[in-house]
Order: C-alpha cells, then structure tokens, then sequence
C-alpha cells in the first residue's frame, strides 16, 4: 500500500520486543542539581529575612511546612538564628541522613516541632525525630503535638499559627 511504502525501513522491522536505551541522569549530575536547587532555596530565605530586617522587624523566626523543614533548618543553622519551627516535618531519606549532623552543629538554636497527635498518621521516621533530635544534642527542642494530620492543611493555619505566637510569647 501507499502507507506502508511511506514508513521509515526502520519503523517496518520494529517489533514490540525491542528494547529501548534510556539515557538516565548520573549521581553527579543529580548532585550538582540538587547543589543548585538548595543554594537557590536558601539565597530566596536569605532574601526573604533580609527584607524584613530592613522593614524594622527586629525577631525574624524561620518555619519550615512539611519537606521545607530541612531547607528552613539548614538556613537556621547557617545563620546562626537562635529560633526555628517545623510544622508537620517530612524529610526526605537524603535530607533524613543529614539532620542529626546539621542539628549536632545548632548550637544554641531553639526548636518547636509542631507534629499530629495522631501517631497512626506519622511514618515511623517521624515517631523517633524527637528522641533523634535529643541524641544530637540539641539542647532547646519542644514537642508540640496537635489535633492535625500528618501534612499541615489550610483548615490547621489558625490553630497552628496560636501555638507558635504563644511559644514565641515565653521565649
């Protein structure tokens, strides 16, 4: 036919078996990404706190929601602020591996970790950040549990928002 006639030899002789090469990304290369992404993470925070430093705010405290956790940690423990919260924290198994370390290096930094109730909703990962936390040595850590899920919603802001003014209210 006409249409057969107009295919590539190619496309003639492909079979459904015929495997395909897909070229994936090395290690290096993804290192080099994630690098980039975590230099332009933490330079928007830095953006973000310097413009409110010039705005007259004189206590600027960083929170991290969820998988931002370990980039709001990681800008904290670089700068030297002495306050952090985490809101329903998920850490990644790369970012997981590193907090302890990280944390060890806190110095005098104050934790409140916001985190459900619910204990059937946390991963087991999450059921033992606290008792990792202490092991590292970091010496201002307050559990906070609320009546929230495991991932922080809309519905949570209000109730989420009194607990960290009231926490930074005592400091």
């Amino acid at each position: 036919s006409a249409r057969a006639a107009e295919r590539p030899e190619a496309e003639e002789d492909a079979t459904p078996s015929d495997s395909v090469m897909i070229d994936v990304m090395d290690d290096g290369e993804r290192d080099d990404l994630e690098s980039r992404y975590r230099k332009h993470v933490q330079a928007m925070l830095g953006a973000a706190t310097g413009d409110l430093d010039e705005r007259g705010y004189g206590r600027v405290v960083v929170l991290g929601v969820g998988a931002a956790s370990i980039h709001a940690a990681r800008y904290a423990v670089e700068q030297g602020m002495g306050e952090l919260v985490w809101i329903a924290p998920r850490f990644y198994p790369r970012a997981d591996s590193e907090l302890e370390s990280l944390l060890a290096e806190a110095g005098n930094l104050n934790l409140l970790h916001v985190y459900s109730a619910r204990r059937q909703v946390l991963t087991p990962s999450a059921r033992e950040l606290p008792l990792r936390l202490k092991k590292a040595g970091l010496k201002a850590y307050q559990a906070s549990p609320m009546a929230i899920g495991a991932r922080a919603e809309t519905r949570d802001a209000g109730a989420v928002a009194s607990r960290v003014r009231a926490w930074l209210t005592l400091r």
